[in-house]
């Protein structure tokens, strides 16, 4: 990077070019032979995510684009390479697992191998870092051991499933997936649009269609992207709603902002798209786009019922997001290979015995040790509509009356020892923690009817490590609770939360997640409607389920408060898969 950075002082862009390249072959034969380096590259590898940066922008350099014989489409898809390996978190690698696991219980011992030998390294880890004359050697050889026990069982089940399922070498060992193969994915009115912000004043953009794909320099960096989504997401906070009447004026500043760096830069390659695969880097991963502003505007609305008229980019594409460029075939690769034979199970409205007015700081107290307070756990205030909510989305999938899991039934117990792989639809409305609300643990939870004494298999709280330890077949989950797509504490933590990265890890294929704390009346008229439009079309996309359903919310006369963002923008879709051969939608309203 020092020799790079040397030769384009010295203005010789092409030089540097060729010395990044060999750069980025270094990184790049590291992650193959040791894939499980990518989970600490978003944590602490700035020395990696460096060069892989400037390695990017580099290639959207203009004196590049006039000197490189290679041309724009090797361009693209050498950006394509280098983008996967920066994008690098929890729930993209679970994504391409999931791709080549199918079921397979070869693909879930190798996962569980793995995660075994990750703890016992960390122990032996905590060990060695203890003064020699203090340490306890006996402890030390046992670690040891079984990390070498570990180690050969490991690659016995690797060399397993290369016999029995090829795939894992391009898809399970975290290969990055060619620019071609992604674009095979696409239908004609699809674009996958990934982002790299810079740890400067400019950030990439790569848009791929079926037919084409392009770079593009954006002119605003990491820190610039941070501040524009921490001004929009103060306007979208919902403990400063008093009632429906008094909201937080929206924040269209940042939000036209956010669109004209972001959006309105790449609007040559999406002519034609109906939904947008964003791949979201840094704080963008903490917006929905759909609440982006396509255009300034003179003043923000004094009332609820005003933002109906605002220019949403909701209103021009339907859109998801992917936590990598590679979980588009690995997702679409696993599309049709759900056998549940039942269409839903829902689990909500836990027995709870706060006010609805509880502060959320209680939860301070929540951890007692490695298990939950319970009786901090029933002090939550109850959620009564979640339970019409799942009724709701019950019968909009003519799901039997044994698909619903509702007050005391609501328990960890009842969850963790039903055969979820059954169901092709899962919901889970309750309250969602984030790891900062849990004192002494880093783990997200969802919330459920708490025992009367809490115990390892059930203290009220399903933890992102029990849900990774569930079997799914699911088409996908609905987590209608609050910030499930918010970050889970870890350094560098992704927007999408541990839970999030869990049931991609137990097997479902797509998530629709909160982004803020959900008002319940809300949550239920979208999740309904996104669900009875798909089960009345099939061939409609998920996101353009979703979209409709917030374009209905915003013309709500009977609640003119949904107009305002807080109540119909939460929800996102996470992991479309879906056949690239799509039927064709509605115009969409410009």
């Amino acid at each position: 990077q020092r020799q790079a950075n040397a030769e384009l002082r010295d203005n010789r862009p092409v030089q540097a070019l060729a010395t990044f390249r060999a750069a980025s072959e270094v990184i790049a034969a590291r992650l193959a032979v040791d894939p499980e380096t990518t989970e600490r590259l978003g944590a602490d590898g700035l020395g990696v995510r460096g060069p892989l940066l400037d390695h990017l922008l580099l290639l959207t350099d203009p004196a590049i684009a006039a000197a490189d014989p290679a041309g724009g489409d090797a361009r693209a898809a050498e950006a394509a390479l280098l983008m996967q390996h920066l994008q690098t978190g929890s729930a993209a690698q679970a994504i391409q697992r999931l791709a080549v696991r199918g079921g397979d219980g070869a693909m879930r011992e190798r996962q569980d191998l793995a995660e075994q030998r990750r703890q016992i390294d960390a122990q032996l880890a905590e060990v060695l870092a203890q003064p020699a004359a203090g340490r306890d050697l006996a402890v030390e050889r046992d670690l040891r051991t079984r990390s070498l026990d570990l180690g050969r069982r490991l690659a016995a089940a690797e060399q397993r499933l290369l016999r029995e399922n090829p795939a894992f070498a391009d898809l399970g060992a975290l290969r990055p997936v060619t620019l071609a193969s992604l674009q095979s994915q696409l239908s004609v009115d699809e674009a996958l649009v990934a982002y790299a912000l810079g740890l400067g004043g400019t950030s990439v953009a790569l848009v791929v269609r079926r037919e084409e794909a392009a770079l593009y320099r954006l002119s605003i960096g990491r820190r610039g992207a941070e501040e524009q989504v921490q001004r929009l997401r103060q306007s979208l906070d919902p403990t400063r709603v008093t009632t429906v009447d008094r909201v937080p004026p929206f924040a269209v500043e940042p939000a036209a902002e956010l669109h004209r760096r972001f959006v309105a830069p790449l609007a040559r390659s999406l002519n034609g798209v109906r939904h947008v695969m964003f791949v979201p880097d840094g704080a963008l991963a903490s917006v929905p786009f759909g609440v982006l502003l396509t255009r300034s505007v003179p003043r923000a609305p004094t009332t609820p019922a005003e933002h109906a008229d605002l220019p949403w980019l909701v209103r021009s594409y339907a859109t998801s997001h992917l936590p990598s460029l590679g979980a588009l075939r690995a997702l679409r690769r696993v599309a049709v290979a759900s056998r549940a034979d039942l269409p839903f199970l829902g689990v909500g409205d836990p027995v709870l015995q706060g006010s609805g007015g509880q502060a959320r700081g209680e939860l301070a107290m929540l951890a007692r040790g490695r298990l939950a307070d319970v009786s901090v756990v029933r002090a939550l205030p109850r959620l009564p509509d979640t339970a019409v909510e799942l009724r709701n989305l019950a019968a909009a999938l003519g799901a039997g009356p044994g698909s619903l899991l509702l007050g005391a039934d609501a328990r960890e117990t009842t969850v963790k020892h039903r055969d979820l792989s059954r169901y092709r639809v899962l919901a889970f409305a309750t309250h969602a923690l984030t790891a900062g609300e849990l004192a002494g643990t880093t783990e997200p939870a969802l919330v459920l009817t708490p025992p009367d004494q809490a115990s390892g298999d059930d203290d009220g709280l399903l933890t992102a490590a029990e849900v990774a330890d569930l079997k799914l077949d699911a088409d996908w989950v609905i987590l209608s609770a609050c910030n499930t797509a918010a970050a889970d504490g870890k350094p560098g933590a992704e927007g999408l939360s541990g839970l999030a990265r869990a049931f991609f890890y137990a097997g479902t294929r797509a998530l629709l997640v909160s982004h803020w704390a959900v008002a319940s009346d809300a949550a239920t008229l979208t999740t309904t409607t996104m669900l009875r439009t798909l089960a009345a079309e099939p061939g409609v996309r998920r996101a353009e389920a979703l979209r409709r359903a917030q374009l209905a919310l915003q013309r709500d006369r009977r609640n003119p408060h949904f107009a305002h963002p807080l109540f119909w923008a939460p929800f996102v879709v996470v992991g479309e898969g879906g056949s690239p051969a799509v039927a064709d939608a509605p115009p969409l309203t410009r």
